[in-house]
C-alpha cells in the first residue's frame, strides 16, 4: 500500500522505522594444501584436487551465492605447483594468504614425509624465519605481490612467530584459537587460554596479550561462554588439561562447552547458535567479527579426516548454507577477507 501524501501545509506522515540491524564483519578463511586423507596423512604422488577442483567449481559459486570473500591462506606446496598457481590467479573476489606447513619448504624441507606434523613453534628461530621469509617470497614470485595474511600449521605459533611475521609486512595473523590448547608431538603445544575473541595488536613475546606490533591478530572464533567473563590473567593460567579435571567441571556444574564455529563441529542449528551467542557477547560499542576458518580439502571426499562421501560435503556445504543465509536474515553483514579486515576496522 502506498503512502499518501500530505497537503499542502500539513506535516507528512510519521513512518516508524524498521529495526536496525548490529553490523556484522564476516570472515572465511580457508587453509589450502594439498589433497590429505585419514590422520591427515599426504596423498602421494602429491594431489590438488581441493584447488584445482574446488575452488572453480566449489568454492568460487558457492561464495558469490552469499556474497562473501574468503581468504585462501596457501601452504608451500600449493605455490610450487603450475596448475594451482594458474586457478589461484584466475579468480575473483578472494583474497590470498600464506599458511606454513614446514614440510615443504626449506630450510630442512621434508617433501616426503608421510604427515605434516612438525608444528612451527618445533623450529629453531632462525630456521623458522628462514622458512617464512622463503614462503613469503614464494608467494611474492608467483602473484606478483607479498602476501598480507598468514596461518601457522596447526595453530602452531612458535614465541618469534609474530614478531617474524611483522618483521617481513604481514598485516594480519589468524593462528590463535581462543579457549583452545593445541598439543604436537614431542610434549610441544600452542596454548591460547586467555586470548582475547576480537581482534587485537598482540604482543611479540606472548600471542595471547595485547601489544605494540602492527600485525593484527584475528583469531579464529572460539567461544566458551562459561569462562567468558573471567579475567584474561586467570583464563592464561588454564589449559584443556586443566579445564576437563575434576574441581573445575564442578564449579562450572559439568563439561565446559566450547563454540567452535566451524562446519562439521556442530548441526547447522548449533553453528546458527553458536554464531548468535557470539555475536550477542560482543561489546555494544564494537563491531562483532566472525572468524570461519575450514581446509579447502574438506570440499573433496577422502581428502581429509572429515569428509569421506559427497553426502558428507553436502553436509558440509548445507551447514555453511544455513549458516551464512542466518547471519544474512538477521544481521547487516560485512564480508571481509582477513587483510581487508584491518582496514575495516580501523574504518
Amino acid at each position: 500500500m502506498s503512502a499518501t501524501p500530505a497537503r499542502s501545509g500539513e506535516a507528512a506522515p510519521r513512518v516508524s522505522p524498521g529495526p536496525v540491524r548490529r553490523k556484522v564483519f564476516v570472515v572465511v578463511s580457508i587453509d589450502t594444501e594439498c589433497d590429505k586423507g585419514p590422520g591427515w596423512k599426504t596423498q602421494f604422488p602429491l594431489r590438488f584436487r581441493s584447488v584445482t577442483e574446488g575452488v572453480p567449481k566449489v568454492f568460487s559459486p558457492f561464495f558469490r551465492k552469499h556474497g562473501l570473500v574468503p581468504t585462501y591462506l596457501v601452504s608451500p606446496e600449493i605455490l610450487q605447483d603450475p596448475e594451482c598457481v594458474a586457478v589461484l590467479r584466475g579468480i575473483e573476489g578472494a583474497e590470498l594468504g600464506t599458511h606454513l606447513h614446514g614440510e615443504f619448504i626449506e630450510p630442512e624441507a621434508d617433501r616426503d614425509a608421510p604427515v605434516t606434523s612438525t608444528p612451527q613453534t618445533a623450529y629453531a628461530p632462525a630456521v623458522e624465519r628462514e622458512k617464512l621469509k622463503n614462503l613469503t617470497e614464494l608467494f611474492a614470485s608467483r602473484f606478483g605481490r607479498r602476501p598480507a595474511s598468514f596461518r601457522a600449521g596447526r595453530f602452531a605459533l612458535g614465541p618469534r612467530s609474530l614478531a617474524f611475521l611483522d618483521e617481513l609486512g604481514y598485516r594480519v595473523d589468524s593462528s590463535v584459537t581462543p579457549f583452545r590448547t593445541n598439543e604436537y608431538p614431542g610434549g610441544l603445544s600452542s596454548n591460547y587460554w586467555g586470548a582475547p575473541l576480537a581482534p587485537y595488536h598482540p604482543s611479540a613475546e606472548d600471542p595471547r596479550r595485547a601489544g605494540s606490533l602492527r600485525l593484527l591478530e584475528v583469531p579464529v572464533t572460539i567461544l566458551a561462554p562459561a569462562m567468558a567473563g573471567w579475567p584474561s590473567f586467570l583464563l592464561r593460567r588454564l589449559n584443556d588439561r586443566a579445564v576437563s579435571r575434576a574441581p573445575l567441571r564442578r564449579l562450572l556444574k559439568g563439561p565446559i562447552e566450547k563454540m567452535w564455529v566451524r562446519p562439521l563441529r556442530g548441526t547447522p542449528d548449533q553453528l546458527v547458535a553458536w554464531a548468535d551467542t557470539v555475536i550477542s557477547t560482543w561489546e555494544r560499542s564494537s563491531t562483532p567479527v566472525l572468524n570461519v576458518m575450514f581446509h579447502s580439502v574438506e570440499v573433496i571426499p577422502a581428502a581429509s579426516p572429515y569428509t569421506q562421501t559427497e553426502g558428507e560435503v553436502r553436509e558440509l556445504l548445507g551447514g555453511l548454507d544455513t549458516l551464512f543465509e542466518h547471519l544474512a536474515a538477521r544481521y547487516a553483514v560485512v564480508p571481509m577477507g582477513l587483510s581487508g579486515l584491518s582496514e575495516g576496522l580501523r574504518a
